[in-house]
């Protein structure tokens, strides 16, 4: 079922980008750069599903952002997990020490 509503399409545009840019902003703040990434990777969809749920809009520009999306956050959750791993190994580094 389609209900067109474009304030509604716009509501989950700006839902994405507030999870893709704020959220691994606040957790790489945080000390969670593993769990920023992976919320960047799950607000990917979020355009699309909104096209799909309240326009009858068969404009591909929301993949085209996905696709253009994708690679960032695939490269944030690498640089997360490269944070986490280092300060882990240094962490036990100085236990052992």
């Amino acid at each position: 079922m389609v209900i067109q509503s474009q304030a509604l399409l716009i509501a989950v545009f700006l839902l994405h980008l507030l999870i893709y840019i704020g959220a691994p902003l606040l957790l790489f703040i945080l000390r969670r750069p593993i769990l920023g990434g992976l919320l960047m990777l799950l607000s990917l969809p979020l355009p699309i599903l909104g096209q799909v749920w309240f326009s009858d809009s068969d404009s591909p520009a929301f993949g085209v952002l996905l696709i253009l999306e994708l690679p960032i956050a695939i490269l944030v959750l690498m640089a997360g997990i490269i944070v986490s791993a280092t300060r882990w190994i240094r962490r036990r580094r100085t236990a052992t020490a």
